[in-house]
């Protein structure tokens, strides 16, 4: 029965919250209750799919009140999530949801347009050196969101590094740095070139650092 909130603390001599009151003969703490009469699915996060590397499903992460339990209408649920959700034809998934006094619910989960970023090449530097010198390491400027990966020719070729600003080659010639967003996969759709010459041009070397695009 609901109890007066003056004499629930003089009884108790404790405050005890308002929506505690309706489960007293239960549980002064009311945790329980509380979470059983809720009765919503929270939902933490919503995951876009990686359609850079093929995916087409979307994943759910969710919280649901103690005994509950839900039937997607796309997609499986595994632990504490849902995933494989297929969002066409409607970019939005129903969920139904049993509660531990045995109500239902549908839910209605609006999924987003997930439209992928695609990075744009690296700006990489070029190395003129002397003959006698060192090799000098490459360097590639990205977004942010990007990382770098390092091949030996402008498209396909031998991946040389990954995810690395700088790379040390161990010859003089052209190098082809690419961006990559690491969450989605998503790359540039070119690459950009550094290289690294010897300075032939005058019997005083000249040794510069000059960067550019492919």
């Amino acid at each position: 029965m609901l109890t007066n909130p003056v004499r629930l603390f003089l009884v108790m001599n404790r405050l005890i919250p308002v929506t505690c009151f309706v489960c007293f003969s239960l549980s002064p703490t009311c945790s329980v209750s509380q979470v059983a009469l809720q009765k919503k699915i929270a939902v933490r996060q919503v995951v876009c799919p990686k359609v850079c590397l093929g995916e087409s499903t979307y994943k759910i992460a969710f919280s649901l009140p103690i005994g509950a339990a839900l039937l997607p209408e796309s997609g499986t649920v595994i632990g504490d999530s849902i995933v494989g959700i297929r969002a066409f034809p409607s970019n939005k998934v129903t969920i139904k949801v049993t509660f531990a006094d045995a109500s239902v619910k549908d839910t209605t989960i609006n999924l987003p347009l997930c439209d992928p970023f695609i990075p744009t090449e690296p700006l990489v530097t070029s190395e003129i050196i002397c003959r006698d010198s060192a090799i000098p390491a490459l360097v590639a400027f990205v977004q942010p969101e990007a990382v770098v990966d390092w091949y030996d020719s402008p498209t396909g070729g031998n991946q040389l590094a990954v995810a690395k600003d700088r790379f040390l080659p161990t010859n003089t010639g052209n190098y082809y740095a690419q961006s990559r967003v690491v969450e989605s996969g998503c790359m540039s759709q070119t690459r950009g070139r550094g290289s690294v010459v010897i300075n032939e041009a005058s019997k005083k070397c000249i040794v510069a650092t000059t960067s550019r695009r492919q």
